[in-house]
């Protein structure tokens, strides 16, 4: 399948995804981000509030690559009219979760479908990027996802002193706004330059159709060392989603409060911009495929400073990994997907990727995490992330296609 535009070729996108990427980034930031600290305030668990979120992320696993199968599939139906509809869904969710603020079931169901929707949303958004960057559009992706790197470090530091000051009350209020922004920015995109679908000839069309993916099992099929690539992939998620979502955790275990978390989260999310920003630099230079393995080697070496860490300052020179680690992976993993994957399976691709990640690994994540510090120390979970983190390396570091 085919991508075209209705806008001129000379028409730069980058300024409308940049703003894509911003407001959906500032939405993840304050109810992802402070996830752990709404639902403890909600007297959940450690071990219940990992539950929630792996349940998120797990749907995602499977709503990811069913979106993704039914875009790649469809003549008309692209991400940005899933987003709009995803949006607009976890927007009613948001209004629910705010109103039944005091509901333990109408707490988790909401927040579980928020959940999966955001986990699905960053797949959403690398792939309308690719779509216009295949169609011929310009588009610095790397620029586009840096904005949205520190428009989510400028709402955590932000976040981090509100929570603090002002209680837990406003994260859903300022995340309905946020993600009412987003909407917006969709809504524009897709009036200024909508992703049209075509085939250049009859013969195309039958030949794509002849052709088009039986299903996920086909992909699996096709692409096997793919498949355990994603396998590396998603054990080094596993330790960065632990070390992510119980942040807060780990700054108390260092004599750190919501403050320092949300200038921890601030000082990593900034220093993925400079890093997006030079990834095009770095491509024209590097192998794709070498990028993802030294970024999964600093997923490692991250993981082990902040275990090693006795003081909020070491969480802080852990966070400063974020550069060569997260923030190299993310577009050169996209990169390497488009590259790989023939045309007709970049959208199950793309959609597999981020089921494998933030999808599997962030669910292994969230819950293992959760259920080690329900009975154990901080220390133990920061040794979990090194060992599963160090695991992931290797199998990524022999899985890679140049």
């Amino acid at each position: 399948m085919h991508y075209s535009s209705t806008s001129r070729e000379h028409f730069s996108l980058t300024p409308y995804y940049s703003f894509l990427q911003g407001s959906f980034w500032m939405s993840y930031a304050v109810i992802m981000g402070f996830a752990t600290i709404y639902l403890q305030d909600k007297n959940f668990s450690n071990t219940t509030i990992g539950l929630l979120l792996a349940l998120g992320t797990i749907l995602s696993i499977f709503l990811q690559p069913i979106l993704g199968f039914w875009v790649d599939k469809s003549s008309r139906l692209t991400m940005l009219h899933v987003l709009l509809i995803c949006t607009s869904i976890g927007g009613i969710c948001g209004i629910l979760l705010q109103i039944a603020s005091h509901s333990f079931l109408f707490i988790c169901i909401p927040f579980i479908i928020i959940a999966t929707l955001l986990t699905c949303f960053p797949t959403f958004l690398n792939v309308i990027a690719m779509d216009y960057i295949n169609s011929g559009k310009q588009l610095h992706f790397g620029l586009g996802r840096g904005m949205g790197s520190i428009s989510y470090a400028f709402i955590v530091l932000i976040m981090g002193f509100l929570v603090k000051r002002l209680g837990t009350p406003i994260i859903v209020p300022t995340f309905l706004v946020f993600l009412l922004s987003f909407l917006l920015v969709i809504i524009g995109l897709q009036k200024k330059s909508p992703i049209i679908k075509w085939n250049s000839s009859p013969e195309a069309s039958i030949e794509t159709k002849s052709d088009s993916p039986e299903g996920i099992l086909a992909f699996l099929k096709r692409y096997r060392r793919f498949c355990f690539l994603l396998i590396g992939m998603m054990l080094l998620f596993v330790a960065h989603t632990a070390l992510n979502t119980y942040h807060i955790n780990i700054m108390k275990h260092v004599g750190g409060d919501a403050a320092t978390m949300g200038f921890s989260l601030a000082l990593s999310a900034t220093l993925e911009l400079p890093a997006m920003l030079l990834f095009t630099f770095f491509l024209s230079r590097v192998k794709c495929g070498n990028l993802l393995k030294i970024s999964a080697f600093f997923f490692t070496i991250k993981a082990l400073i902040a275990a090693l860490a006795t003081q909020v300052g070491g969480i802080y020179f852990s966070q400063a990994f974020q550069f060569a680690s997260f923030a190299i992976f993310i577009p050169a993993s996209v990169y390497y997907v488009n590259h790989l994957i023939e045309e007709k399976f970049r959208g199950t691709g793309q959609a597999l990727l981020g089921a494998a990640t933030v999808g599997l690994g962030g669910t292994l994540g969230n819950f293992i995490g959760g259920k080690i510090l329900d009975f154990f120390p901080v220390s133990v979970m920061l040794i979990f992330c090194v060992v599963v983190s160090t695991l992931g390396f290797c199998i990524t570091l022999f899985t890679i296609e140049n």
